[in-house]
């Protein structure tokens, strides 16, 4: 059998060169035109083929889907309820007292692809916002990275107030500064965390006591036009955590 396939076993595992290109190297899948690596992944990511650029892998689903962990529970896959969550001037989002700038500095995955939310229009109330439609009961946790510019304090929230507990818009302030959380308004719940290079992931958990269309908002108070944030990556999942991030478009 060893001579026929014209390989040989020694301690340790296969001969390189030996059943497949591939195989014992550090890249069994090195000549694969398609691998799936869950292990490391988790999701389906982008899978372009190196040839021609195209996408390998299109699907869409009804629901949100699930798997078994590794704990033997049946948990619920992430999945990104937001539409462009790397481009914050596209038309899905909306923005009040606010421009948004493309591409202004490198991203937590070393792309230049994060934007900037830019205070216009006088005092007030400076956003981009997605809508999205609020289930009762479902608990939501929106996420966002989020960078320090010429402001050091902004805000996540769940707006509509009547969709949310005590019938309050839920939000929270981030200090991009010290990397602390503070409630603004309502009880959610909250994190942040640094991930390098002065970004941090901050996110916010609320369940909804009632139906309807609501908003995710990055935000901030009383700026002075010109002054700003940087932001990349905007999550939004029905889930009591945050989970892996997945790109949208």
């Amino acid at each position: 059998m060893v001579k026929a396939l014209r390989t040989s076993v020694r301690s340790g595992g296969l001969r390189q060169g030996g059943l497949h290109p591939g195989i014992g190297s550090d890249n069994i899948f090195a000549t694969a035109s398609l691998d799936l690596d869950f292990a490391r992944h988790k999701n389906l990511g982008q899978q372009v083929d190196a040839t021609t650029g195209s996408n390998l892998i299109d699907f869409t689903r009804a629901s949100s889907a699930t798997y078994v962990g590794s704990d033997g529970l049946i948990k619920t896959a992430t999945t990104n309820l937001l539409l462009w969550s790397e481009e914050f001037d596209d038309a899905a989002w909306s923005t009040l007292l606010s421009s948004v700038t493309p591409d202004a500095t490198t991203a937590p995955n070393g792309t230049t692809t994060a934007d900037k939310i830019v205070a216009s229009g006088g005092s007030g109330e400076h956003n981009a916002f997605q809508s999205f439609t609020v289930v009762s009961g479902q608990t939501y946790t929106f996420s966002c990275y989020l960078k320090a510019s010429e402001r050091t304090l902004f805000s996540l929230a769940f707006r509509v107030a009547s969709l949310w507990p005590s019938s309050s818009n839920q939000v929270v302030n981030y200090d991009l500064s010290n990397g602390t959380a503070s409630i603004l308004s309502g009880t959610a719940s909250n994190t942040i965390a640094a991930v390098g290079n002065g970004w941090y992931r901050c996110s916010i958990t609320s369940t909804a006591i009632a139906s309807g269309t609501g908003q995710v908002r990055v935000q901030s108070v009383f700026d002075a036009d010109g002054e700003g944030v940087f932001v990349w990556g905007a999550q939004l999942e029905q889930s009591d955590t945050v989970g892996e991030y997945v790109k949208t478009t």
